[in-house]
């Protein structure tokens, strides 16, 4: 296994999983991005070799890596996806209330 390429992966996610943690999302997108491109280099390079202790180690790092990459990924698209269902909750009363009845209506004529 090429070590360095994997180590680059490595790198790669916790840049990411950094950026996730600071809710800077357009640098998680381009980590994304970034560590797509080096497993697709490592994947379209040359046959990976013999196992060896080190890099048994090292693919198990990037197997943990990946692990809680995922998951942090999926706890933020929960957590996304709650805000903008309640956002757009919020969107529905603010209309209904808009579109609602006058207040003056409601209140009837002011005799003075």
């Amino acid at each position: 296994m090429p070590i360095p390429a994997v180590q680059a992966i490595l790198a790669c996610g916790d840049e990411l999983a950094a950026a996730l943690e600071a809710n800077d999302f357009d640098r998680v997108a381009a980590l994304a991005a970034e560590r797509g491109t080096l497993v697709a280099t490592l994947l379209d390079g040359p046959p990976l070799g013999a196992r060896t202790e080190a890099s048994d180690a090292v693919a198990a790092a990037l197997a943990t890596q990946h692990r809680a990459l995922a998951g942090a990924l999926a706890a933020h698209s929960a957590e996304a996806a709650e805000a903008l269902g309640s956002l757009a909750q919020h969107r529905r009363a603010q209309t209904t209330y808009d579109g609602g009845v006058p207040v003056a209506r409601i209140l009837g004529p002011v005799h003075g």
